[in-house]
């Protein structure tokens, strides 16, 4: 069982430097969230707790500006788990967190599991359900995007 200090610590945390992503490809919709930081402690303070994976990518020294960095990822109905973990503790990622739980809910319980398969109704919401977590994204950063 986690300890309440450690939620509360890992939402400030993720709050700050966490992203929550749905996007889709070809043939699936995806959830993912990830934690990206130059040190390698916090990323693996995430994996520790809540499973996932762990990427590090090494400096490019063509690339002057860019730095190591380690990654840390969880995707599908654990990204979800996840969410609903820090939600209690979450501020500015908690209306992105709500959405994305949900989202991952529903395309859990639709029968359809290819994109080829799925009512035009369904598309719809889900493209709709990426777009709405693009514009909270902007929300939490302080701006909107603009309009027409």
């Amino acid at each position: 069982m986690k300890k309440i200090h450690d939620l509360s610590y890992l939402a400030g945390m993720f709050d700050g430097e966490g992203c929550i992503s749905i996007s889709h490809g070809a043939k699936s919709w995806n959830l993912s969230c990830y934690v990206t930081m130059a040190g390698e402690y916090i990323p693996r303070l995430f994996q520790f707790h809540f499973g996932g994976s762990i990427h590090h990518r090494k400096h490019n020294p063509a690339k002057v500006q860019w730095h190591d960095y380690y990654k840390w990822q969880i995707a599908a109905n654990k990204a979800a788990t996840f969410l609903e973990e820090l939600l209690p503790y979450l501020r500015l990622k908690r209306p992105q967190a709500e959405l994305a739980i949900k989202f991952q809910h529903r395309i859990c319980s639709n029968t359809h599991h290819s994109t080829r398969h799925l009512p035009d109704s369904e598309v719809a919401l889900r493209e709709a359900e990426t777009i709405l977590m693009h514009s909270l994204k902007a929300e939490s950063y302080g701006h909107r995007e603009e309009s027409g």
